[in-house]
C-alpha cells in the first residue's frame, strides 16, 4: 500500500493540532516518534534545515511517494509561516481516497493469494487421500 497510512495519520494529527491553536513546529516534533523511518527522517531533515535557517532542497528527502513529498513540502511551507490548514484538508481527502483505492485493490487480489496455498498444499494432499487407497488396490490387483 506504499505506506499511505503514516502520512494520513500525520495529516490528521497536524490538522487537529493546528485547529486547536498549537504551533506547527512543536506538533511535527511530537509526531516524529510515531512515524515510520522514511517519513521520520525526511521530517527531521526538514526541521533541522528550518532551525538552521537554511532552505530545504527536495533532493534531501528520501520519500518516493508523491503524497509523502507533497506533505513534506506542505509542512515546509507551514514552517515558513504560510497558512496550510486548507491544503492539509485537501491532502487528507486525497489520502483517504488513495487508501480506499489501495484497499480495494488488495481485497480484489486476496482470493488469488489465498488460492495458491490451496492449490499447492491442500489439493495434492486431498488427491493422495482419495486416490491412495484406489491406487493401492489397483497395484495389488495387477501384481496378482
Amino acid at each position: 500500500m506504499d505506506g499511505l497510512a503514516p502520512p494520513l495519520k500525520l495529516v490528521l494529527n497536524l490538522r487537529y493540532a493546528l485547529e486547536n491553536g498549537r504551533p506547527l513546529q512543536t506538533s511535527v516534533k511530537a509526531q516524529l516518534g510515531e512515524l515510520d523511518e522514511g517519513l521520520r527522517r525526511d521530517l527531521a531533515t526538514l526541521l533541522a534545515a528550518f532551525e538552521q535557517g537554511r532552505p530545504s532542497r527536495p533532493e534531501e528527502f528520501a520519500s518516493k511517494s508523491e503524497y509523502r513529498r507533497a506533505l513534506i513540502e506542505l509542512v515546509g511551507a507551514g514552517l515558513r509561516g504560510e497558512p496550510i490548514l486548507r491544503q492539509l484538508s485537501q491532502i487528507e481527502e486525497e489520502l483517504k481516497l488513495a487508501c480506499d483505492h489501495d484497499l480495494e485493490v488488495f481485497i480484489a487480489r486476496l482470493p488469488m493469494k489465498t488460492l495458491v496455498p490451496l492449490m499447492l498444499v491442500q489439493f495434492p494432499a486431498f488427491l493422495l487421500l482419495v486416490l491412495g487407497p484406489v491406487l493401492t488396490q489397483m497395484i495389488k490387483g495387477l501384481s496378482q
